[in-house]
């Protein structure tokens, strides 16, 4: 280092297409100080700082700055320090360094006004919404209806459950998912880089059904290569061998197992609810980080999420006929076969006035007098609440 006593004039210049951020962390991250905003040129001139002088000449002379990605693109920075001319006319040494800005981008429809078509990923509208813990997400429905009636839940359909090729669960033609658009930058070596992605996902495998009984596996979402009108393979798209269509939540070394390539960067996927989420963070995001190196030293980084919210309209009543009403898989069984819920019809006295307790019903009117004892005649239903976040 050249005397203290000396003016030195050190200079950052920024050069490249990337767009990045510089702060001087003295400490106090929360507070550190910008000085190099998104582009251009910065100026530390320690003469005129006294905190940054004591930084340079103090502790080997590190000076601790924190990067902050604003466009995507290569950056190149040079650190200048000039000597003034009475020390050493025309000195000056310099360092380069290279950085990369990479933007990894997840997209769902978060303001909620596409349906079922592409998100409009506009950064403005759902960039800026897609991950706040106080909005709702992309609203997704339980896929627990039975669209093309042939006996099988939704959940249960279209991916060949059983193994024999021919039966009614090769497809569910009416069904649609919801898209998910995964979009990894030209900066990113596909052929090295890593994937991870991170759900709370429901195995289509673990789907049981003992006679009338049909029942996901643990697990609210599913990620799929195919829409939902589309046949799939119930496979993982991550395994080792016969790769199918379902995109659980872990980590891709091939990520052409995604359809992803140095061609194809840009990928659609589908997301099917299965079952309706508690209200935390970690049930209704879904995540997507990179590892760019692959085998190298990088790990995972460049996080993008997005928030979902599963809801389930459920109308439950005593499907099993035991006398009580619970949200049971055996009630819901009953609940959407005939006879399903029995109503008995109210044709009794039980007040003994002489008229029936049903007596005026085509007027809208009933025995008033029936007393108490006429709520044994009737067939109690639960429509559910949905709970949202705020």
């Amino acid at each position: 280092m050249p005397p203290r006593n000396h003016h030195i004039r050190a200079s950052l210049t920024k050069s490249g297409e990337g767009k990045i951020r510089l702060f001087y962390n003295d400490g106090d991250v929360a507070n550190a100080t910008m000085f190099l905003d998104c582009g251009g040129t910065g100026l530390i001139d320690p003469a005129e700082d006294p905190d940054l002088l004591t930084q340079l000449t103090n502790d080997g002379g590190e000076l601790d700055l924190l990067v902050e990605g604003c466009t995507p693109g290569e950056v190149e920075l040079e650190w200048t320090y000039e000597f003034p001319a009475d020390f050493c006319p025309g000195c000056q040494v310099s360092d380069v360094l290279k950085m990369t800005v990479m933007k990894v981008d997840l997209d769902i429809d978060s303001d909620i006004d596409e349906g079922f078509g592409p998100p409009d990923r506009d950064a403005a509208l759902e960039d800026a919404i897609e991950d706040d813990s106080t909005k709702p997400g992309k609203f997704i429905c339980v896929n627990d209806d039975d669209s093309d009636n042939d006996g099988i839940p939704d959940y249960a359909d279209g991916f060949d459950r059983d193994g024999q090729i021919g039966t009614p669960d090769d497809l569910s033609a009416n069904d649609d998912f919801f898209q998910l658009i995964v979009e990894l930058p030209e900066l990113i070596d596909l052929s090295v880089a890593r994937l991870k992605i991170t759900y709370k996902d429901s195995d289509p495998a673990s789907v049981s059904h003992t006679g009338a009984v049909w029942a996901p596996g643990s697990g609210f979402l599913r990620i799929w290569k195919k829409d939902g009108n589309e046949s799939r393979d119930k496979n993982s798209a991550n395994a080792s061998s016969n790769p199918g269509d379902y995109v659980p939540a872990g980590e891709y070394d091939d990520l052409s197992s995604l359809g992803l390539s140095g061609a194809t960067r840009t990928v659609t996927l589908y997301v099917e609810g299965v079952d309706h989420e508690t209200a935390t963070i970690e049930d209704r995001q879904i995540k997507i980080e990179v590892d760019p190196d692959g085998p190298g030293p990088a790990v995972f980084v460049c996080p993008d999420a997005v928030l979902t919210t599963v809801i389930k309209a459920d109308l439950d009543g005593d499907g099993n006929h035991d006398g009580t009403v619970t949200d049971s898989a055996e009630e819901e069984a009953g609940e959407d076969v005939l006879p399903g819920v029995i109503a008995l019809c109210n044709i009794d006295d039980d007040d003994q006035d002489g008229n029936k307790d049903s007596q005026g019903v085509e007027t809208g009117t009933v025995d008033s007098a029936g007393g108490n004892n006429d709520f044994d005649d009737f067939a109690p239903i639960w429509p559910t609440t949905i709970t949202l976040p705020r």
